[in-house]
Order: structure tokens, then sequence, then C-alpha cells
């Protein structure tokens, strides 16, 4: 919709002589039509949705404000603002249409240019909600189709790829669960500000200046989705090569899709980076992340389970960063039931898992320990004897 080339529908069962002096007067900037009555108002909505309806209803015509109501009822007249323009000021009268899902209520006598700046703010107002629901449904769209790509490849891919390919694949699905949790936050946000507008508007109390107030808001929170599906999309086209990366910023990285999960099963993340600043390490950002995504999902199903048979457990994963003699050494632990010493030398053997059927590969931790060696680096089992368990990844720094 583009201002100025609005479509307006009067509805003039009366053809009173001040309803027909505005159609004149707003003739000269908006395509205007008008009927006269509910019927044929119906009839003509059908085959010409308009911008913006002005209702000449008699205090008494309660047939008009029925019409509102199913205006407001059907999903492709809902968004249509509605105006009411009467006989006299009744507050019993003005609440009515309101509540009936009108936005504004004009009394006779009336001013034309009134009337028409009104006309024009209700029709500001929509270009600009249909304006922010159109970007919201691009991102919305955006992210369906990205989520959909990754299960396309990972149903396309599983059936004929490696050890390695099925791990991989199993980390993306690990990333679009985590990122569905972290998406559902700033669309909350989203969908409450703009439900606050529309309360406001049905009242006639939304103003600019609380519209450019919040417009900042959903704008953050906009840019995260956009933020969460880009990163997403870019592990998912990762390059191979090996390059100098902060191992802090690809930890928080992996952090950043699975801090929500934690928080919906109730487990607390303890992160201890030791400093601001490490050398670099030389690794492949993706694969490493892609570790770190890995030993992040054990521990929480390790954790959950156990909640699951003692409600005053507490679970806790603990994650410290340190550099030791030209290496940077990262610790994941948890205080779940650890890992029994009957099985602890098999727990990086491809295809050994001690999940049940069905919730794991036992792909995750021999192909994590495959990377790391890639890397020239080791991942270490720490007994810890029944307290929970420990992985270590031990990085040589970049010289």
């Amino acid at each position: 919709m583009v201002a100025g080339m609005e479509k307006i529908l009067i509805i003039n069962a009366d053809r009173s002589d001040d309803i027909n002096a505005l159609q004149l007067h707003l003739e000269s900037s908006y395509q205007v039509d008008a009927v006269d009555g509910s019927p044929a108002a119906l009839a003509r909505i059908d085959n010409d949705l308009p911008d913006l309806i002005l209702i000449d209803v008699a205090l008494a015509a309660l047939k008009d404000y029925a019409l509102c109501r199913i205006l407001k009822a059907a999903d492709f007249t809902r968004d249509i603002p509605v105006i009411l323009i009467a006989n006299a000021d009744d507050n019993h009268d003005r609440t009515l249409g309101l509540d009936q899902g009108a936005v504004d209520y004009v009394t006779r006598p009336f001013s034309l240019d009134l009337v028409s700046a009104r006309i024009r703010s209700h029709l500001d107002l929509k270009i600009h909600r249909d304006h922010l629901e159109d970007e919201l449904q691009k991102r919305y769209t955006k992210l369906q189709d990205t989520l959909r790509l990754l299960e396309i490849q990972k149903e396309n891919q599983f059936r004929k790829a490696s050890c390695e390919h099925t791990g991989r694949l199993a980390a993306l699905g690990e990333m679009a669960t985590a990122m569905a949790h972290e998406v559902s936050q700033p669309l909350n946000v989203i969908s409450i500000i703009i439900q606050g507008w529309q309360m406001l508007q049905r009242k006639d109390l939304l103003e600019q200046e609380k519209m450019l107030t919040d417009v900042p808001i959903l704008l953050e929170s906009v840019g995260r989705i956009t933020s969460l599906i880009d990163h997403v999309r870019t592990l998912g086209h990762s390059s191979q090569e090996m390059i100098d990366a902060d191992i802090i910023y690809v930890l928080q990285n992996a952090l950043s899709f699975c801090q929500k999960q934690f928080y919906n099963h109730g487990i607390e993340l303890d992160v201890d980076y030791g400093r601001e600043n490490y050398p670099n390490v030389k690794i492949i950002k993706s694969e490493m992340e892609q570790v770190f995504l890995n030993l992040l999902s054990n521990a929480r199903y390790a954790l959950t389970n156990k909640a699951k048979q003692n409600d005053d457990f507490k679970p806790v994963v603990q994650i410290k960063v340190r550099e030791e003699e030209n290496c940077l050494l990262i610790e994941f632990s948890d205080n779940g039931d650890g890992v029994d010493k009957l099985i602890a030398d098999k727990i990086f053997e491809p295809f050994f898992t001690t999940k049940i059927p069905g919730e794991g590969t036992g792909l995750g931790l021999s192909l994590s320990r495959q990377i790391v060696d890639k890397f020239h680096g080791r991942m270490d089992l720490i007994d810890r004897a029944g307290e929970g368990a420990t992985f270590r990844i031990t990085l040589p720094v970049s010289l």
C-alpha cells in the first residue's frame, strides 16, 4: 500500500449531506467508493478490499455495529481500520463501537479537515503495521526455509554419508533445535509489542512517540533472529581451511545455541574463561564449534536423566579455559553420574553409546576426538570417581 493511493469505503445508509461532502473532500486524495448499507458493503468488500472503512451509524442502528464486528472477525478484513460517524457524542455508544473493533469514533458536527487528518493518521499506522508484519513474515519464512534446508540436508546425506558426515549432521540437528529455542524469545518480544500497539489503537491511545520508542526494541529482536539464521547458514557451508582463531569466540558461539535449552532443563552453566585474551589456535571454527556442541549435548543428556531420578538434584555444567605450556586447555565438567570405569576405554570408539536406542549415533565423541586430533590436539576423559564426567581438550597455540 502506497500513501495517497489508498481505497476508502464509505457506508452511508442515509446519504446525509455532510457525508456526501466528506466523500467529495476525500476524493481529491484517495480512491473513494460509497454504498448504502451492510449487505452492499459486504458484497463490495468481497470484490475489492478497501484500506479503510467509514461507517455512518445511527445511535440505535445496532446492525451497523454488528457489521463492524463481522469485519473484525474475518481474517481478511480484521486489520482494516474502521471509523464510525454518529449524530451525537455519547460515551456509551462510543464504548460500544470501540468494543466492536472500531479504531475511532467521529461525532457530528465535524470538520472535514479534522476527519481527513484522523483518516490519514490511521492509514499511516496501517502502512507501518503492514510493513512491520511483512518484515516479520519474511524473517520467519527465511527461518523456516533455513531449518527446512538443514533438515533436507540431514535426510539426504544421512543415507550415503560416512561416519564423519553422520556426526556433522547430528550436530547440525542439535543447532537447529537449539536455534528454535533461542528464536522464541525475540519472537515473543515482537509479539507482545505488536499486541500492545493493537490494544492502544483500539482505545485511541496509540501515539507516534510510543511507536518510535518501541521500534528500536523490535529492530534489535529482528536482528537477533537474523544473526542466528546467518550463523547456522555459515556453519552449514563453512570453509574447511584451518585458520588462526579465538577459542573464546568459538566457545561463546556454541554456548549461544545451548543456553536456552540448559535454562529450560534447569541446568546451571558456570563458565570461567580465566582471562579475556588468549593466543589463537589453528582450527576450523565450524568443526571446533561442533566438538563443543557435542560435549554440551552429552552433558545435558546425562544431567537431565539424573534429574528425573532425583528431585533434589541441582545439575551444573562447568567450563574452564586456561593456558599451560603453549597450549590452551578447555574442560567441560558435569556433576552427573560420570562414566563407568568398565566402559571408559570404549567411550571414544565409533558407534559406542550409553544412550538408549534412537537417542544417539555413537559418533559424537569419536568424531570430536578425530577433529581435535586433526588440529594436533588431544581430547581426554578425566576420571572423577562418581562425581561426574570431565572432558579436557588440549590445543597447541599458534606460533
